[in-house]
């Protein structure tokens, strides 16, 4: 079982890569519908990153963001600079379905082994970032329209982004 130190850990390492990779695939990119989806995801994490500082800070743990995040996001991205949209989804889906997902629900499930109320509202909280995200994606397989798409992260946002 994941401490709560862990688990918190595990997230803001999460949103650590994930605003790189975010960040890179905005910046790849010059289509604008694209840039609002990488822009709403860069935003989402991070606000989200910002919002675990404290917990983090009230525990004794670090938020530095050393360069292995950014390493790490740019392994990640490499190999999809060049892939076409609907395959850059397909590889999100798998990753958030298959590995991001299933963590955090076995971190919800430590929570609330644990018993703690204010553990397990950040541990679902965390969930409920993640499965937002794939919904995201799925909608985008679906091919809904750009404002469907986002509607999941944007509704997650406490300072969403105004297109023009």
């Amino acid at each position: 079982m994941a401490t709560y130190d862990a688990s918190l850990t595990i997230y803001y390492r999460g949103e650590l890569i994930g605003e790189a990779v975010a960040s890179e695939l905005l910046q790849a990119t010059s289509d604008p519908a694209e840039q609002v989806r990488w822009a709403t995801l860069l935003q989402l994490e991070t606000e989200t990153k910002v919002w675990l500082r404290p917990l983090l800070v009230a525990r004794g743990l670090g938020i530095a963001e050393g360069a292995q995040a950014r390493a790490m996001a740019e392994q990640m991205v490499a190999p999809m600079r060049g892939l076409g949209w609907r395959v850059q989804m397909e590889s999100q889906f798998r990753l958030i379905g298959e590995d991001a997902l299933p963590l955090y629900a076995g971190l919800v499930a430590d929570a609330h082994a644990r018993g703690r109320p204010d553990e397990i509202a950040v541990c679902e909280h965390m969930f409920a970032h993640e499965n937002a995200q794939l919904e995201w994606v799925r909608r985008e397989l679906e091919g809904a329209d750009v404002a469907a798409c986002v509607e999941p992260m944007a509704r997650l946002l406490e300072h969403p982004l105004a297109w023009p």
